[in-house]
């Protein structure tokens, strides 16, 4: 009669393992479908940031091409308003230049 006795607790303590074998493979399974979920919130997150950010960096380059535009026009309407004064200008940057480059 006490294997008998042993005998159930042992084949109770085998289906008990078996149980928690299970429990664990599926919490496992949880955990990991859990990860994956975040990770791909966290890619799409850092993906519209990204995407934001590439958006306003255009938009600056985008202001800077405009600015550099109207720049070279003004440069352009000055130079053609004043052609003399703009020849001895660039003449008298070009000379102070070649003077203190000759220094060093």
């Amino acid at each position: 009669m006490p294997e008998k006795d042993v005998q159930k607790q042992l084949d109770s303590v085998r289906e008990d393992l078996s149980q928690l074998h299970g429990d664990v493979s599926s919490l496992a399974a949880s955990l990991r479908s859990l990860g994956l979920d975040k990770i791909s919130q966290a890619g799409e997150s850092a993906k519209e940031t990204a995407e934001q950010q590439l958006e306003k960096l255009r938009s600056a380059i985008n202001k800077a091409k405009n600015q550099g535009a109207g720049q070279l026009d003004n440069l352009q309407t000055e130079v053609s308003e004043r052609p003399l004064t703009s020849v001895a200008t660039a003449f008298a940057i070009g000379f102070i230049i070649s003077k203190l480059l000759d220094r060093s």
